[in-house]
This record gives C-alpha cells, structure tokens and sequence, in this order.
C-alpha cells in the first residue's frame, strides 16, 4: 500500500544472519518484523495484497547459493521457492490484487556458471581439460591440490554439494564424501584432505583420506 517499507539488515558473526525491519513511510517508525539466523537476503519485494514477502538471499544452513524465499506476512514463515545450484539476485514482483485477479509473478536475475578444471604445465606447454562436465548444475565451484597428481573440489550432487577428487591426468572424478551435509572448502594436507560440513546450525572440519576412507 506504499505506507510500509521494508528492509533486510545483516548481522555479522557471531550472531551471522538478517533482521528484517519495517519502516512506517509517513513517521519514519521503524520496528522488527523477523530475525533470521543464518540467512543473508540481498533483496526484498512485497507481494501486492501484501501477504508476504519475496526475497533473495543464502540459507547457511541449506545452501551455498543464493535463492528465492516467500516470506509469509505477519507470520513471518520462510519458504523456498527455487532449490538449485544456480544464483538468484534482484527479486521484484509483478501483478495486481483485486479486481484484476491477477496472480503475481516473481522475477529474478539468474547467474548460471559452467566450469571445468584445467591443467597446463609451467614451462608453456598446451593447457588441457582434467574434468569435462557439461551442465552447470555441476560445475565444480572451489579446488585445491592434494600431493602432486590429485585435484581435489566442491561440485554438486543430488541437491547437495559434496567434495571430490580427479587425477591431474583426467579421467572420471571420484566424490570422497556423500550425504545430505554440505561439505566444502575441501584443502590438501600431509596424506589427507580437510573439508568443512555444514549441519543445521553449525559447520566442523572433517577429514578423509585421499582414496575416500577414513571421513571423520
């Protein structure tokens, strides 16, 4: 109804999320709608009945990317709206309440990446693939070396995100760890790898292996 502003203030660590606070345009009054631990939102839309909220933003506690999230008004549930490996920035919404009946329409700016890993020699010869995926859905996102012929690196998996290892002479990429935790941040150490997990509330290092064994 333009009388209403609303407006995502982030927390830092140790507290790591986002207030969203509401702003009486006429008064300037400001008051608390929500308090989101471990949610970063880097933007909002009203719907146009006023029901809720689109937003953009990373749940740490589910993902590494940025998605699109409703947000029930006044009662404050957050639902998700895309589940992916894609990014999503600049929500806003379109469509009308009554009498147009018009259902809303929720519009994003979509980041899409596909990558692979390479190799090439220091002294100047041709650089080549070690992997070849084909879909960014996925696309490895963070690497490290483990000894001298083992590239080890976070890529998606059945929703998930899970760390695993290549040759530096190509072939099939191997993961070394599986589950529906979020592991990244993989980094080669002496005879083993280190990663982080993310649970529910809290992220640990674990390590493993560099066949796959030992995760602990």
């Amino acid at each position: 109804d333009g009388r209403t502003l609303v407006a995502a203030l982030e927390q830092p660590p140790p507290a790591l999320g986002v207030q969203v606070v509401l702003f009486e345009a006429e008064s300037g009054a400001r008051r608390t709608f929500l308090e989101l631990p471990r949610i970063l939102l880097s933007s909002l839309a009203w719907l146009p009945d006023g029901s809720g909220l689109v937003a953009a933003g990373v749940n740490l506690k589910a993902s590494l990317q940025e998605q699109v999230y409703l947000i029930t008004y006044p009662g404050g549930l957050v639902q998700p709206v895309t589940n992916d490996f894609h990014r999503y920035f600049e929500v806003s919404v379109a469509g009308g309440p009554a009498p147009t009946d018009a259902a809303p329409a929720i519009a994003a700016v979509r980041q899409t990446r596909l990558a692979n890993l390479w190799v090439a020699d220091a002294l100047g010869d041709a650089a080549r693939p070690i992997t070849s995926i084909t879909s960014p859905e996925n696309s490895p996102l963070n690497f490290s070396v483990a000894g001298t012929d083992q590239v080890i690196f976070d890529a998606p998996q059945d929703g998930t995100l899970q760390i695993w290892s290549a040759s530096a002479a190509g072939g099939e990429p191997r993961a070394l760890t599986t589950g529906s935790v979020l592991s990244a941040n993989a980094r080669g150490a002496a005879g083993l790898i280190v990663c982080d997990r993310l649970e529910e509330s809290e992220a640990h290092v674990w390590r493993v292996a560099p066949d796959g064994t030992g995760l602990r």
